[in-house]
């Protein structure tokens, strides 16, 4: 998935956070600007770009799973993403904030709300990485999956085959 870290730096204009349309202005011209993937970087350099930044923004129109807003997530930070493919499964209003699909105007809504959010409480990073590290770790993938199959295995062979 395809990430965009937003910094307050990014939005504030002297005292005053920059209108939706000028975001939308600013979100245009940085996307024109080639980015390494995250597959390009090395995980320390994954954890320094994420904690310099406030939010995480995934705007996908399809998103199987959202690798990448975990990953932010359990650096800290909170998730501005497109209600869709697997994303609704772990981003909720504790995380982040669900938008529409291509719906621009309550994107950038979302973020500046995430700005503000994470700005008048400062432990909300800690409680954001917390939520990813009780829930999302290999440790607990892999218990899942063995009781997974170990409920599988229970069943009878001949109600495994209809």
């Amino acid at each position: 998935g395809l990430g965009m870290l937003i910094n307050r730096q990014h939005v504030k204009s002297s005292e005053s956070l920059l209108s939706p349309e000028m975001m939308k202005a600013a979100a245009r011209q940085e996307a024109s600007i080639p980015a390494k993937t995250p597959e390009e970087l090395q995980q320390e350099e994954l954890r320094r770009l994420y904690s310099t930044a406030d939010v995480l923004a995934v705007p996908s129109r399809k998103e199987p799973f959202g690798l990448v807003a975990l990953e932010a997530m359990a650096c800290g930070l909170p998730v501005v993403a497109s209600n869709e493919g697997g994303l609704p499964e772990f981003i909720n209003s504790e995380v982040g904030a669900l938008v529409p699909v291509d719906n621009e105007d309550m994107l950038c809504g979302a973020i500046l709300e995430e700005l503000l959010r994470s700005h008048e409480d400062p432990r909300r990073r800690a409680e954001i990485s917390r939520y990813v590290k009780e829930r999302f770790t290999q440790r607990l993938f892999v218990i899942k999956l063995e009781q997974l199959y170990a409920s599988t295995l229970s069943i009878p062979r001949r109600l495994r085959n209809h």
